[in-house]
C-alpha cells in the first residue's frame, strides 16, 4: 500500500472497500498509499468526511491490516 499512487487508492476505496462515496474527498486529500497508511480515525472523519462510525471502523481495520503487513507483522 505504501507504493500506491492516488488512482490506486481511489480504486481500492471503490472496488475493494465498496465505498465510492468517499472517492472525491479522498482524491482531494490523499495523494498516495503512504498518506493513507498514516491516517487516524480523526483524519478519516475530518479529512475524508467519513462520518459513519461503521465506515470509519471498516476503513481503519483495513488500513491497520495493510500497516501490519508493511511492518512485517502480517
Amino acid at each position: 500500500m505504501s507504493l500506491w499512487r492516488a488512482g490506486t487508492v481511489q480504486a481500492w476505496l471503490e472496488v475493494v472497500m465498496a465505498m465510492p462515496m468517499y472517492i472525491r474527498t479522498c482524491s482531494e486529500n490523499v495523494k498516495s498509499g503512504k498518506v493513507l497508511l498514516g491516517l487516524t480515525d480523526e483524519d478519516l472523519e475530518l479529512g475524508l468526511g467519513v462520518s459513519n462510525l461503521m465506515h470509519r471502523r471498516k476503513l481503519r481495520l483495513a488500513i491497520e491490516d495493510y500497516r501490519d503487513v508493511e511492518n512485517g507483522r502480517g
